[in-house]
């Protein structure tokens, strides 16, 4: 399948859509094949072409003729462009009845670049109205307050970088520290700094110390805290095999994180990203992700189905 859809095939897709969810039953196999066979920059394609015959939007479609579930929640984030379910994704996280969801916006937010940042931040004011930076100084506390200012302050152009004044600075703001660590610097550092500085800081400080720097954040914060800032560095020293460690997550233990599971298909189901995972989640786990998703007994049904087709799509 080419990158981009003609016309035809826009259209043909569309309508295609239209008569599987307004008929007497919904064609969920149509779904299946459509919302899962398709790459991000065709679904906007298509996405558009509904908008324009039909006057309203997807998700808006689907949201009123499909079956509540697992399923229905992977279909509707299949419905919209990745940026504004990303956009959704952290105002719900900020938002939601029982407080912010720490997880949900490191999964998303870290490992941005500055460019990156700018669109969310441009499209966060123009779909709720609001500075993203406002919703987390009213929704967030303390630490993380001030870890999501600072990511979303990130800037990848350094002017003055001294690797081993980081270093330096890191140490004694943690094993350095007679009593305590200071977690102002390790914010400050981790979220000012490119993923070739990061690395650069990280490579110094074991030849230093001879200490791995994951292993100075577990050894110096706890929680939520120290998952965020070990997902940070993981997310410099390799992007693609921090996700691979996203999804294991989601699927290892007693429950099934089935949110977490959608929204990181969602977001990562681009074929080339998806191919690049498959790998590092082979070579973590000695086992594919697909096997992985297919002995999983809490995963069952359509919503499997149209899983597997988006991890399997080439």
């Amino acid at each position: 399948m080419s990158q981009l859809l003609t016309a035809f095939e826009v259209e043909k897709d569309v309508k295609t859509l239209r008569n599987a969810v307004k008929g007497a039953g919904t064609d969920y196999e149509v779904l299946i094949e459509i919302l899962g066979g398709r790459t991000p920059q065709q679904m906007v394609q298509i996405i558009n072409g509904y908008k324009k015959i039909y006057e309203t939007n997807l998700e808006s479609t689907l949201s009123k003729e499909i079956i509540l579930g697992n399923f229905g929640n992977l279909c509707l984030g299949l419905s919209v462009p990745i940026l504004e379910y990303d956009l959704t994704c952290v105002h719900e996280a900020m938002n939601g009845w029982f407080g912010a969801n720490d997880s949900v916006l490191i999964e998303v937010l870290v490992g941005r670049t500055e460019k990156d940042m700018g669109i969310i931040k441009t499209a966060y004011v123009a779909k709720y109205g609001k500075e993203i930076e406002d919703d987390v100084r009213e929704n967030l506390t303390g630490d993380f307050r001030s870890l999501f200012l600072a990511i979303l302050s990130k800037k990848d152009d350094q002017e003055v970088f001294n690797p081993d004044e980081d270093v330096e600075v890191l140490y004694q703001a943690g094993d350095g520290k007679r009593w305590g660590h200071n977690k102002d610097a390790f914010i400050n550092i981790l979220t000012h700094r490119t993923d070739k500085q990061l690395n650069k800081i990280f490579y110094e400080y074991e030849k230093k110390y001879n200490k791995s720097f994951l292993a100075v954040i577990r050894s110096n914060f706890s929680g939520n805290l120290q998952n965020a800032l070990a997902n940070i560095a993981k997310s410099a020293m390799n992007r693609v095999q921090l996700i691979a460690e996203l999804f294991e997550n989601a699927v290892y233990g007693i429950d099934t994180k089935h949110s977490k599971l959608i929204r990181l298909v969602i977001r990562h189901r681009s074929p080339q990203v998806m191919k690049l995972i498959k790998e590092a989640y082979q070579n973590l786990y000695g086992i594919s992700l697909i096997e992985r998703i297919e002995q999983e007994a809490r995963i069952t049904g359509m919503y499997k189905d149209l899983l597997m087709k988006i991890i399997k799509k080439d």
